[in-house]
C-alpha cells in the first residue's frame, strides 16, 4: 500500500478507541450530572424536612397554646362563676341570720348568767336603775376602768355607787370575781340581796356575801359583798 493510505485495521481500532473515549466521557458527564442531581435532591429533601419539622413544631406549639387556653378557660371560668355566686349566697345567709337575731332579741333577752330569759321583775328594776345619778356616767366609768388599774370614785349617798359600780366591774372583767367591802354585816347582806334581784339571779349563786361566821357564796359566785 502507498504511504498516503491508511490501514483498515488501524482505522477501526482508532474509531473504536474514539467511541470508547466518547462513551466514557458521556458516562462521566452523566455520572457527574447524576451526582449533582442527587446533591440537589438531597438539599431539597433536607429543606423539605426542615420545613416540615418547623411546620410541625409550629403546629404543635399552636396546639399546645390552644390546649392551654382551653384548659385555662375550662378551669378559670367556673372559678369566676363561683366567686360571683358566693357573695349572693353569703348575703342571703347573713340576711337570714340578721332576721333571726332581730327576732330573738325582740322576743326576749337572755340572761348570760343563768341562760334563761329575763323576768318581768328584772325589766321593772332596770327602769329604776337607769334613773340613778351614777347611770349616766357608765360609759365614762368603763372607759376609764379599761385604761387604768386604780380609780377613786366619789359619790353621794343613794347615787348607786354600791350597787351599780360592782355590776359594771363584773361586766368589764369578763367573768372574773369582783369583791365589794362593806362596813357592817347587815349592809353586806342587804346589798347582796338587792344586787341579786337586779341581776335576776339567786342569792348565794352568782351573787353572794361573806360575813363573820357566815358564807353565802358558791363556786359560781362572781360578785361577792363582804365585811372589812
Amino acid at each position: 500500500m502507498g504511504a498516503g493510505c491508511w490501514h483498515i485495521p488501524s482505522i477501526v481500532h482508532l474509531f473504536r478507541a474514539f467511541i470508547l473515549l466518547s462513551f466514557r466521557a458521556c458516562v462521566c458527564e452523566s455520572l457527574s450530572l447524576s451526582l449533582l442531581l442527587t446533591h440537589v435532591l438531597t438539599r431539597a429533601l433536607s429543606l423539605s424536612l426542615s420545613l416540615s419539622l418547623s411546620l410541625s413544631l409550629s403546629l404543635s406549639l399552636s396546639l399546645s397554646r390552644s390546649l392551654s387556653l382551653s384548659l385555662c378557660v375550662c378551669v378559670c371560668v367556673p372559678a369566676v362563676t363561683r366567686i360571683r355566686r358566693r357573695p349572693s349566697s353569703t348575703m342571703a345567709v347573713d340576711r337570714k341570720r340578721a332576721k333571726l337575731d332581730v327576732g330573738s332579741s325582740a322576743s326576749s333577752a337572755m340572761n348570760p348568767w343563768t341562760g334563761h330569759s329575763y323576768s318581768d321583775r328584772y325589766h321593772k328594776i332596770l327602769e329604776g336603775r337607769q334613773k340613778l345619778p351614777v347611770w349616766e356616767h357608765k360609759e365614762k366609768f368603763l372607759s376609764t376602768l379599761a385604761s387604768t388599774k386604780q380609780m377613786v370614785l366619789v359619790g353621794e349617798t343613794g347615787s348607786g355607787k354600791t350597787t351599780q359600780i360592782p355590776q359594771w366591774c363584773v361586766e368589764m372583767r369578763g367573768g372574773r370575781q369582783v369583791a365589794c367591802t362593806q362596813p357592817r354585816r347587815v349592809a353586806a347582806m342587804s346589798v347582796a340581796q338587792r344586787v341579786a334581784e337586779e341581776m335576776d339571779v339567786q342569792l348565794g349563786q352568782h351573787v353572794g356575801y361573806t360575813i363573820r361566821f357566815e358564807d353565802c357564796t358558791s363556786p359560781n359566785t362572781i360578785l361577792k359583798y363582804c365585811t372589812d
